[in-house]
């Protein structure tokens, strides 16, 4: 006997009896269907069982229930944590946030224990061809690069000039030139001090008792240059290289160093007095400021010399009025810095007339000093 029925679409259906209870499509809407049982003659059909929603809802709104629910109490219960907080100590603290994976098969795809993962032989063979590529173009000329690079710096460093001054790529500035101007000022104060102490200037050195030089003037003026320590530290009747006083040259003071320029040994000084016969330095003699008869203003101490020496060596400007001028502005190459007996300082540019740097040297020769310097 043929079974008939509707679906929810109002499409009428007929199939055989033999198909009762099972499922089928319906063919207009395609929805499932179960197909009811054959109808008796005076008895009631069963009612078909309700169609359950392919999201396991029932048709009461519940969820059904699937085999992975029924799990027993006791192990459906969350699982304990290592430390068992209180009730308490779960209010105050906070869980820990758990690290999300960075892909949904991170897990999946991480190696097994013991056993490591293989690397694709496609990546490897482009790595390396990359790599050598990188090599004979991108290295080849880093290469060229830092080696040219290096060569410049090569080119731009000069042999140590006469007396260890080393040539800087950029060279002193006019700043530099006004700093070394000032510690000029500092000494030519230091003078005036020792004189106003003394009652005289310092020799040029600091003699033994047969008339020997021992230590540069430079020595002598430390303590009015607040090196009062370092002055002590002298033996000041032992020569300026003895093992004792040539342990000291590494510790010159920095008014001492010309600003801008470095040498190739340690405690070297470009700063020197002139000395010799009509000077302010002349051998061991106590020249004051009565002897400066041509005036403090218009006689020259100390300058910037060509080349540096030892610092607590005596050695300076040798002057001779019947000879060559002193060699001078070794470290800027435009002039030199000089200190005058008054304890002022100027600049005085190179071409200076040879007369007039004599006549200013002087301290008594009653020269005119003509105003070309």
């Amino acid at each position: 006997m043929p079974i008939r029925f509707a679906c929810s679409c109002g499409k009428s259906l007929q199939v055989s009896d033999e198909a009762a209870g099972k499922r089928a499509k319906c063919p207009a809407c395609g929805k499932v269907l179960v197909i009811p049982a054959a109808r008796v003659p005076g008895k009631k059909a069963a009612a078909a069982p309700p169609e359950e929603p392919a999201d396991g809802i029932t048709a009461a709104g519940t969820r059904r229930r699937t085999p992975r629910d029924l799990v027993p109490e006791e192990e459906a219960r969350p699982r304990r944590t290592r430390k068992q907080l209180t009730p308490n100590e779960e209010d105050e603290e906070e869980p820990r946030p758990r690290r999300k994976r960075e892909t949904e098969d991170e897990e999946d795809e991480a190696p097994l224990p013991g056993r490591r993962k293989r690397s694709s032989p496609t990546l490897l063979i482009v790595g390396v061809a990359a790599g050598a590529v990188l090599l004979l173009a991108g290295g080849g000329g880093l290469a060229y690069w830092l080696l040219s690079k290096d060569g410049n710096k090569l080119a731009q460093k000069q042999a140590p000039a006469e007396g260890g001054q080393v040539a800087q790529e950029q060279g002193p500035t006019e700043d530099d030139q006004r700093a070394s101007a000032k510690k000029l000022m500092q000494m030519g104060q230091a003078m005036q001090n020792y004189h106003d102490s003394n009652g005289r200037f310092p020799p040029h050195a600091i003699y033994s008792q047969n008339g020997k030089p021992l230590l540069s003037w430079r020595v002598a003026i430390l303590p009015f240059l607040d090196e009062s320590d370092l002055y002590k530290q002298f033996h000041l009747d032992e020569p300026w290289d003895s093992p004792h006083n040539k342990a000291l040259l590494p510790r010159m003071p920095k008014a001492y160093a010309a600003p801008g320029v470095s040498t190739a040994q340690p405690g070297m000084t470009y700063y020197q007095a002139f000395v010799g016969k009509g000077a302010v330095f002349e051998d061991n003699l106590k020249i004051s400021l009565l002897s400066i008869t041509d005036g403090t203003a218009n006689t020259l101490m100390l300058a910037e010399a060509a080349k540096p020496v030892p610092w607590t060596k005596p050695e300076d400007l040798a002057f001779n009025p019947d000879g060559p001028l002193p060699r001078l502005g070794g470290p800027y190459p435009d002039g030199f810095n000089a200190a005058f007996a008054d304890g002022s300082v100027h600049w005085i540019k190179k071409g200076i007339p040879a007369q007039t740097l004599k006549a200013l040297i002087t301290r008594n020769g009653g020269e005119k000093v003509a105003g070309d310097w």
